[in-house]
């Protein structure tokens, strides 16, 4: 009892460490059905897994949270089927591009990507040219095209997210600088390279 306060202090309430989502005992919840047996580095492998997890789970909930005070039919839409979203407006994913926010997007066979709509049309992201490096990942200048286009989602080949290069929020020359550079990561977990291949981003932590 009398080391409660200090735990408070770290921790915060002591609910949170029963039953406090991913953050407490309730975890093991969603550790479970990801475990398959004592296997060589299970650990290892079922804590990647589960981070995986969160972290899509976060940016589909950002994105459905619809932080950019939009109306209901403005409002993004997940199809689970292709794992992208999609968004309600042109103005909308204009907003997210200029912001510097994540952007869910699909490859298609053409080697193009781009953001989908409600109204099955796609807005192109245009891969310019490679920024930098950082900590292991490839960041590259994108252009976000105006114009809404026809597509066939039978032409999808993966489905991606585009993540911004954060830079120190107090820095706006640097801000401005890095608007339009995003790194691309795709559902399978893999870095897009400056050669155009798609490299595991294990791969790249052992070699960062």
């Amino acid at each position: 009892m009398t080391n409660i306060p200090q735990i408070l202090k770290n921790f915060g309430p002591v609910r949170n460490l029963w039953e406090g989502g991913g953050q407490g005992e309730k975890i093991v919840g969603l550790l479970r059905p990801l475990w398959n047996g004592y296997r060589l580095n299970w650990h290892k492998n079922i804590m990647d897994n589960i981070l995986k997890q969160m972290s899509i789970s976060r940016i589909k909930c950002n994105n459905n949270n619809n932080e950019d005070g939009d109306s209901n039919e403005d409002a993004e839409t997940s199809i689970s089927t292709y794992s992208y979203y999609r968004y309600g407006t042109i103005a909308t994913i204009q907003s997210k591009y200029t912001s510097g926010k994540p952007l869910s997007v699909v490859l298609l066979s053409s080697n193009n990507f781009g953001c989908c709509t409600s109204s099955s049309g796609i807005i192109f992201i245009r891969l310019m040219s490679v920024k930098e490096q950082v900590h292991g990942l490839w960041y590259y200048y994108w252009v976000l095209n105006d114009v809404m286009e026809t597509f066939n989602e039978s032409d999808i080949i993966s489905c991606c997210m585009l993540l911004p290069r954060l830079v120190d929020e107090n820095d706006l020359a640097l801000q401005q600088a890095t608007l339009g550079v995003y790194a691309v990561i795709d559902s399978q977990w893999r870095d897009l390279q400056p050669n155009m291949e798609w490299v595991p981003l294990q791969v790249l932590r052992e070699h960062a």
